[in-house]
């Protein structure tokens, strides 16, 4: 029932509103490992790919620089890898991932890794409002994610015809 140009979907989240939140679940795994995934529910970006918020989102999160979350967790000794980006995407929502592998005194320190993660999501959401205000550090960063992308396209073998084609035709 979707069409291209027909107008975006309204946003139906796939997680209710009575529902109580956040929702926390532990899952005992097989093997050994100690993986920390947040996920958030965002409205769809199929309608404006090229100006998707989840490319910067996932560029910002996952970044490893000095200063970043990822650096401050792992000067802690609680991480050892984290990436973010989009997990679902639908017609109508997104689901945003942040994936963590901790470390064993990470895992100790759960709660404080959340917070250091919803610290650097509260920067961004002022960062926002900063550019809605004039500011241009969230227009450089979103050029700065634009080229990254695009030299990506650009330097990247396709690869196999049947792993290309799905690719190139959700990204269409």
């Amino acid at each position: 029932p979707y069409q291209w140009d027909a107008p975006a979907q309204a946003f139906h989240s796939p997680f209710q509103p009575n529902e109580k939140w956040p929702m926390f679940y532990t899952v005992k795994p097989v093997k050994s490992m100690r993986r920390l995934v947040m996920m958030f529910p965002l409205p769809s970006a199929m309608k404006v790919p090229d100006q998707s918020p989840s490319s910067v989102l996932s560029h910002l999160l996952g970044h490893e620089g000095p200063n970043s979350s990822f650096a401050i967790l792992q000067n802690k000794g609680w991480l050892s890898s984290l990436s973010a980006g989009p997990r679902t995407s639908a017609p109508d929502f997104q689901l945003f991932q942040i994936d963590m592998s901790l470390t064993e005194s990470g895992e100790q320190h759960w709660k404080d890794v959340i917070e250091i993660i919803f610290q650097h999501c509260r920067l961004i959401a002022d960062a926002v409002k900063a550019a809605q205000d004039g500011s241009k550090e969230l227009h450089r960063i979103w050029g700065e994610t634009a080229t990254l992308n695009a030299m990506f396209f650009h330097q990247t073998s396709p690869g196999s015809v049947y792993g290309l084609a799905p690719t190139l035709s959700n990204n269409i």
